[in-house]
């Protein structure tokens, strides 16, 4: 395999990088005889690509042999001349004096990654994974900039490091979404995906239109049986928001929407929308996302009301399809109404369909159209009709 073309810029940085790591300051005056002083005097040379860097960081690693900073400064400052043999030769002994030192890792990998030794450099970034989370950025980067393959990333570097895997693949799904999915195997095979991940890889799939595969994973993520029809907290016991398949519900300044644990149908809570009285409102901003095979299905939900003024009233509604039409509506509850259940059926004619089940107010039509009063919603279920 032939060094990956890397432009010098990218060196400089990670020479800059490499100084951090070490500790070592710029004090390029004096005539301190420290190995610190003296490495920093082989930066200095080393940063102006003068032929002294080598003699510099020969000079500190005699103060300390045994140090794997001076050897991996001594390897760069070979790479950085064209030698890459003895290069090699500085970070191996770096690796041998520093073996669980993250930023000994770190450089080590990128000399092999400029030597085009790509098994070894992934085995130094494993190195680095295992021990710390600081670097992952830095090395996926490399990894990325250098061309190496993703299976190769993922069998080389990650292996079985749970933390890792996550984390990369995260990473992927800014960059690269076959990468991602590849890595998202890979974190699968391991049992190691938790809630986050999973969600954050189902709203990756949401987004490329892969319905089905969205909603098993977020379902999975919520501990849910698997039966993605199911709608996530239908009668609004926990907090909503926990993903792409949760409720959403989006600040009106016509409405306050909140739990309430006085008034439920049944549990322990539903949901509260105490409409303020100052705007003919058109409610759509509270819904949840499903994913139904090819079917037919019935929608339904208990509703009260308290003084729900206008003739416009609280429904509940699913649409989708082409343009989010409306597929089903429930009658609309006003005025002072005890729990009540509405329903409403409708047809899925295309396989894996996205629906949104919605929570609504029309705006009304006639003159007195502000609407105020209170509406609790519970129990908001999808199954399959007969």
């Amino acid at each position: 395999m032939q060094a990956p073309s890397i432009q010098s810029g990218w060196r400089l940085r990670w020479l800059g990088v490499a100084t951090a790591c070490l500790g070592v300051a710029p004090l390029w005056l004096g005539e301190d005889r420290t190995p610190e002083h003296i490495a920093s005097a082989g930066f200095r040379h080393l940063w102006k690509r003068s032929p002294g860097a080598v003699a510099q960081f020969q000079r500190a690693l005699e103060l300390e042999p045994s140090s794997p900073f001076r050897w991996a400064d001594l390897g760069e400052a070979y790479d950085e001349t064209g030698r890459r043999d003895l290069a090699g030769d500085a970070f191996a002994q770096a690796l041998r004096w520093g073996p669980r030192v993250p930023q000994i890792g770190l450089r080590a990998a990128w000399h092999y990654f400029l030597a085009g030794q790509q098994e070894k450099a992934l085995a130094a970034s494993a190195r680095v994974l295992a021990h710390s989370a600081q670097f992952d950025d830095a090395l996926f980067s490399a990894f990325a900039t250098s061309g190496t393959p993703v299976q190769d990333v993922l069998a080389g570097a990650i292996g079985d490091n749970g933390r890792a895997a996550r984390q990369y693949l995260l990473f992927l799904l800014d960059q690269d979404a076959k990468a991602a999915d590849q890595a998202w195997a890979h974190l699968d095979r391991l049992g190691a995906p938790d809630t986050p991940t999973e969600t954050r890889y189902a709203a990756h799939l949401l987004n490329r239109g892969r319905y089905a595969e969205a909603a098993r994973i977020s379902h999975r993520a919520e501990g849910a049986s698997g039966n993605v029809i199911a709608l996530r907290n239908g009668g609004f016991e926990t907090e909503w928001g926990a993903g792409p398949f949760d409720w959403e519900v989006h600040p009106s300044g016509a409405y306050v929407v909140s739990s309430d644990a006085t008034e439920k149908c049944e549990g322990k809570r539903s949901l509260r929308v105490r409409f303020l009285g100052n705007e003919n409102v058109e409610m759509s901003d509270i819904g949840q996302r499903a994913v139904l095979p090819k079917g037919k299905y019935r929608l339904k939900a208990q509703l009260r009301t308290e003084g729900v003024t206008t003739d416009e009233g609280v429904g509940v509604r699913a649409r989708g399809g082409s343009a989010a039409r409306v597929l089903a509506s429930t009658p609309r509850l006003t005025g002072t109404r005890d729990w009540t259940e509405v329903s409403a059926e409708f047809e899925v004619t295309a396989p894996d369909n996205l629906i949104r089940v919605e929570i609504f107010r029309d705006r009304s039509r006639r003159l007195v159209n502000q609407i105020e009063g209170i509406a609790w919603v519970d129990h908001v279920q999808l199954e399959p009709a007969r």
